[in-house]
């Protein structure tokens, strides 16, 4: 009985590869070699660690602004499956500042066939000049929950054009402020295979065009 249970532990516990976390601290990380596996040496930017991070990895990110002065290159392009922790909403602040820049997102996440939904958890998503296009957009299942997006023209963009990834989309108690057309934009493409889902639930929306 013994051996069965253990065995029955250890397959519902481990399923697959072991999942990491990473640790960014835009004031004492440093983006080298070996950076950002542990509190004590956090790397310095998000931009750094996501080219660390696999899918079901964890990316904590500590209080502070990620911006280009703190080092960050946008668009920061973040792996599917990978997700990101802040320290609470206006405490972790990604932002970007676009002069003229054609970019398209803040954050990019490509479809990936079988890779769990991108979490994105307390933190705030900041553009308060107009571009890029989105804060994020995505062609990867999202679940963001307690986050808040401010600016751009669009806060969440959502495009499934990869059918052979599950269209799911998951916003939680977030809250969309100043969009300069969009709160969010879905376009789901569900097939017999891959069905989609929306749940868009406790949301706090102000000063947009249109959800």
């Amino acid at each position: 009985l013994i051996s069965s249970l253990a065995l029955t532990l250890a397959v519902t516990l481990a399923p697959g590869a072991v999942a990491n976390d990473f640790f960014v601290n835009p004031l004492t990380g440093t983006d080298a070699p070996g950076s950002g596996l542990n509190l004590t040496r956090p790397a310095k930017t998000l931009s750094y660690a996501s080219t660390l991070a696999n899918p079901t990895d964890t990316i904590f990110l500590s209080a502070g602004l990620y911006d280009t002065a703190s080092g960050e290159t946008f668009p920061i392009v973040l792996p599917p499956g990978v997700h990101l922790e802040g320290a609470g909403e206006g405490l972790t602040t990604i932002q970007s500042a676009f002069a003229g820049q054609q970019i398209d997102s803040m954050i990019e996440i490509d479809a990936a066939t079988g890779m769990p939904a991108n979490k994105l958890r307390n933190l705030t998503l900041s553009q308060p000049n107009g571009l890029p296009t989105a804060l994020v957009m995505t062609s990867h299942a999202i679940d963001a929950e307690a986050c808040t997006f401010e600016g751009s023209f669009i806060g969440l963009m959502f495009e499934g054009w990869d059918d052979t990834a599950v269209d799911s989309i998951r916003v939680v108690n977030c809250t969309f402020a100043g969009q300069l057309e969009l709160a969010m934009e879905a376009v789901l493409v569900p097939d017999a295979t891959n069905r989609g889902s929306l749940e868009f639930t406790g949301n706090t929306v102000s000063q947009v065009m249109a959800i």
